[in-house]
């Protein structure tokens, strides 16, 4: 290993470890104050579920992608290789929904003025329902990438499909279909239906909660007044504006890094694949950072979490 694939391969390990701490250290905090106070915040469960999405991808993908650059061959069975494509595209898919699941609860909240106790319970009962709907629609979506994936008996090749972030064949795993229109069709619906579609919803979401909020505050603004429920509410929609903004640069580099590769088919071009493998890390990695930053009570959770720990 040349001493610029090596520098890569540390950089990526740094930004995936990072990743699996702070997604392992919002699961351990959340689900430590869960059970302190006998209760589970609808954003709270939220925020588990996209951090437990998150870290399944940082141990069950990027982390066997490490350690192929690094060298290490490993190869999968057909059902080995069957399991593990299905976690990737489940999880990959999940971890979008979730994301705009994340967005939309926040413009409910902030559509509503006054939430009583059994309005609580009722958005924890909706958002439930919502992760269980994203996660079977998931699975469901999913099917067609087990049942043609395999092993590639060693036909290692750098062709890529655009599956839900699955840029190469890994483990010796690769998607086997009848002909290559049902391969394009699939990657093309998985790219609609898992990518394009929740992203515009998510930008379009989050516009109008900035909206509505900015709305809010001016006409409180003419009357003297700035409750901090406002103020707070107008940093948390900033909060998950930057998240989806981060989201959606890394996605648009890894779209293009994979689709200009394609395209050109060229050895000189193959920084792309990196880029985009360290694009997805990124993503796993900086959003989960950016919500602990901005969302006060959980950092001084943590705050409180890591003092208890470090006693």
């Amino acid at each position: 290993m040349n001493t610029e694939a090596l520098l890569l391969v540390v950089i990526h390990s740094v930004i995936t470890a990072f990743g699996v701490v702070v997604n392992a250290l919002i699961l351990g905090v959340i689900a430590n104050t869960a059970c302190a106070y006998e209760c589970l915040p609808p954003s709270d469960a939220i925020l588990v579920n996209l951090a437990f999405v998150n870290l399944l991808i940082s141990l069950v993908r990027n982390g066997p992608l490490l350690f192929w650059d690094a060298g290490v061959r490993m190869s999968l069975s057909d059902v080995g290789c069957k399991l593990c494509m299905g976690v990737w595209v489940v999880t990959r898919s999940v971890s979008v929904w979730t994301t705009l699941t994340l967005s939309m609860f926040h413009y409910l909240m902030v559509s509503r003025r006054h939430t009583s106790v059994k309005g609580k319970t009722s958005a924890l009962r909706n958002a439930a329902l919502t992760l269980l709907c994203v996660w079977a629609a998931n699975v469901l979506f999913s099917l067609p990438a087990v049942v043609f994936s395999g092993n590639s008996a060693g036909n290692f090749t750098e062709r890529l499909m655009l599956v839900s972030g699955t840029v190469r064949p890994l483990l010796g795993c690769v998607l086997h279909f009848a002909s290559a229109r049902e391969g394009l069709a699939y990657t093309t619906a998985s790219m609609i239906i898992n990518e394009i579609v929740p992203i515009v919803l998510m930008v379009t979401v989050n516009i109008k909660t900035l909206l509505i909020l900015h709305r809010h505050r001016r006409q409180l603004h003419v009357a003297s007044l700035m409750p901090s429920r406002v103020s707070t509410e107008v940093k948390a929609a900033k909060v998950i504006m930057v998240v989806v903004t981060i989201f959606v640069i890394c996605w648009g580099i890894h779209v293009f890094a994979i689709n200009y590769y394609n395209y050109r088919q060229d050895d000189d071009l193959e920084w792309l694949i990196s880029l985009a493998r360290f694009s997805t890390a990124i993503n796993i990695s900086m959003g989960p950072l950016i919500l602990v930053v901005g969302h006060g009570k959980l950092r001084s959770r943590i705050k409180l979490f890591l003092l208890s720990i470090c006693k």
